[in-house]
């Protein structure tokens, strides 16, 4: 990987831990391989997609130029969350996320915002939460399985045919039941790592 600017190259990670930990996962990639002069990967924290309005947009995706920038919104979105500031809010229906999905894209297209792509949701393992009856957290694989489709299905339209769906599953989907908090892969895992090479290789010379 070689600059041809003098600029660094800026990848924004749009999204809550999960999009942390990849950004520590780029980072330490760029470090490992001597490119961190040339390369940078950000963190833009947010947990809902109706979050990704034209203000967010301005403060944070503009406003840091970014050169590539990658979302992935949906754990919030399908968690029923106890956090006390978001507890009131219940899981995102199909339609709703699909709602959500489709403005924020909008207002990514209509501030003209380039190079983006949408990152696949990652599977989250099973557990008392989601086993319950009713369940307290709606991340199951199935779940999150359909707000994947309704992504993709919304990139494949006329109207964003610019914003690319960036799918993971073939790399998380057979480990998806392995990560040691029963949520993330840790930065410097051999999962994570295989993740962020397959994004670069996307994001920056276009493989799907």
């Amino acid at each position: 990987l070689r600059s041809t600017t003098k600029e660094k190259i800026k990848l924004c990670f749009v999204g809550a831990s999960h999009s942390r930990k990849m950004t520590q996962a780029f980072n330490k990639l760029f470090v490992d391989s001597r490119t961190a002069d040339i390369i940078e990967a950000y963190l833009l924290d947010v947990k809902f997609p109706r979050s990704v309005d034209a203000d967010f947009i301005r403060g944070n995706i503009l406003h840091w130029s970014c050169t590539k920038t990658i979302i992935a919104i949906g754990q919030w979105a399908a968690s029923a969350s106890k956090n006390e500031k978001y507890s009131h809010i219940p899981p995102i229906s199909f339609p709703d996320f699909r709602e959500e999905y489709r403005n924020m894209m909008k207002a990514l297209n209509d501030l003209n915002v380039s190079g983006v792509h949408l990152r696949s949701i990652h599977l989250n393992p099973l557990g008392d939460l989601r086993f319950k009856c009713p369940a307290e957290d709606y991340r199951h694989p199935s779940v999150l399985e359909v707000y994947n489709e309704i992504i993709r299905n919304l990139t494949e339209l006329e109207e964003f045919k610019n914003i690319s769906f960036i799918d993971t599953d073939f790399i998380i989907g057979p480990m998806w039941d392995s990560s040691p908090d029963f949520c993330h892969f840790p930065p410097e895992g051999e999962i994570a790592r295989a993740e962020a090479l397959h994004i670069l290789e996307t994001v920056l010379f276009g493989s799907s």
